[in-house]
């Protein structure tokens, strides 16, 4: 809705269902790589005694991420929304850019 809003009336509704239908398919998708991970219960080689399969490999590299703290995340998410605010609050009174070059007349 935010995005189509932009578009001709006429081509809204083509561009809704096209979303909708990505967004289905990136989810199936999405559902079949974690169907393959949760299968993945194989060995591929034994350490110390203990077998190590790949969905044990996706773990402990997920394990060792080096996590983020919260406030500075807040933080970036905060300045964003100051951004974006202050953007369509200034983007309202001012007028827009006129852009020299062929290529982008017209394209108002």
């Amino acid at each position: 809705m935010i995005l189509t809003g932009r578009l001709a009336e006429e081509e809204q509704e083509k561009a809704r269902k096209i979303g909708l239908i990505l967004a289905m398919v990136m989810h199936i998708g999405l559902l079949f790589c974690l169907s393959m991970v949760m299968q993945l219960t194989a060995p591929f080689f034994a350490l110390l005694g203990q077998e190590i399969s790949g969905r044990d490999l996706i773990l402990i590299g997920e394990g060792l991420e080096m996590h983020i703290p919260k406030g500075y995340i807040y933080f970036a998410m905060g300045f964003s929304a100051f951004v974006e605010i202050l953007n369509i609050k200034l983007g309202r009174k001012s007028r827009p850019m006129k852009l020299q070059g062929s290529e982008f007349e017209g394209a108002e």
